[in-house]
This record gives structure tokens, sequence and C-alpha cells, in this order.
């Protein structure tokens, strides 16, 4: 057989596992809004964890072995908040308990989650953070903004 490049059936390389399925999951966003008249920010569930624990079964029943989640917004007010200085979970997404669920139901189906926090595109001040003091500023000390 001829050698086309370096692309010999002999050369094919082989995977000890299975590869793995990446996701990227929205758990919570925030949304401007108003109650009788005043803006408010309010946090919307896009995906529980009680969701994502069921999408991790239809993969595995589907014969995806082997996932990899970067869950984003899964803390308390979901990933536009302040600077994180303690992280809890989000209530609308079903709390502690739901999320302990949802790891072990990943545990047991051989994924794994890694929750995204943001130090970097911070939207609200607080927390010992301001835009006005805190940030990259031009020749003219305005704020450089993105």
């Amino acid at each position: 057989m001829e050698k086309l490049g370096g692309l010999h059936p002999t050369n094919r390389k082989t995977f000890d596992e299975e590869m793995p399925l990446y996701m990227e999951v929205y758990g919570a966003v925030t949304k401007n809004g108003n109650f009788l008249g005043v803006p408010t920010k309010e946090t919307v569930a896009m995906t529980t964890y009680a969701e994502l624990a069921a999408m991790l079964k239809e993969a595995a029943e589907a014969g995806i072995t082997n996932t990899v989640v970067d869950y984003v917004g899964w803390q308390k007010g979901g990933p536009n908040t302040k600077v994180p200085t303690n992280l809890k979970y989000e209530s609308k997404l079903g709390g502690k308990s739901g999320y302990q669920a949802l790891l072990k139901t990943a545990e047991e189906l051989n994924s794994k989650i890694f929750n995204r926090v943001e130090f970097v595109n911070v939207e609200e001040a607080g927390n010992g953070y301001t835009k006005s003091s805190l940030v990259a500023k031009s020749a003219g000390r305005t704020p450089i903004q993105k």
C-alpha cells in the first residue's frame, strides 16, 4: 500500500477513552425589568440544576459517556453580577441541594462540570470594585470600554 503523505492506515491514533462532548450551558441570566415603574434587575433561570442533570442522563442514554460542561451563571445572580467574593447557589436553579444532586448525577455518569466565575467582565460595582477607580483608563482619564 502506498503512503499518502503521513496518512498510512497503520499510523492511526487510537484513544483509550471516547472523545468528550463539550457543552456550554447557561444556568441563570439577569435581565432588566421594572416594578411599579422602578427599574430593576431580575434573575431568570435558563437551565436549572435538575434540567442539566436530565441533559447529562439523555446524553448517556444516547451513548455519550464522556461529557464536559462549562456551566455559566450557576451562582446567585447569574454571570453578570458584582465581583464575586463569596459564591452562593442560585435558588431559582435549585439551591444547594439541587446543585449537590447535579454533582452526584455527573459523577455517576462520568461527566465533568466546570463552574465559570467571571472576574474580568464585571457588570456592576460593589464588593470593593468601582468602575471609576479600578478600570483601565485612557490618557484623558476616561474609563476604557470594549
